[in-house]
């Protein structure tokens, strides 16, 4: 119970999967990638709700709504 957290989605990115003002829970014990899938992240724009892929060259940030372009995660 302890490592669960609620998080609001803002924002259009990742539509339609997750719309502004829907409710996520987060487990905030994982601190690493873990495989695909949708992840809470800072990637130096504050905190965000993203999808991670590791498309072999590298992990990738993903959102959703294809109007958001993809881009390669810093390596730290």
């Amino acid at each position: 119970p302890g490592r669960l957290a609620l998080m609001t989605g803002r924002g259009t990115s990742m539509e339609p999967v997750i719309k502004p003002g829907d409710v996520v829970i987060v487990d905030t014990q994982c601190q690493h990638f873990d495989g695909d899938g949708v992840y809470v992240i800072d990637a130096g724009r504050g905190l965000q709700i993203k999808a991670l892929q590791d498309r072999g060259d590298g992990l990738w940030v993903v959102s959703a709504n294809p109007t958001y372009p993809a881009f390669r995660a810093a390596d730290d």
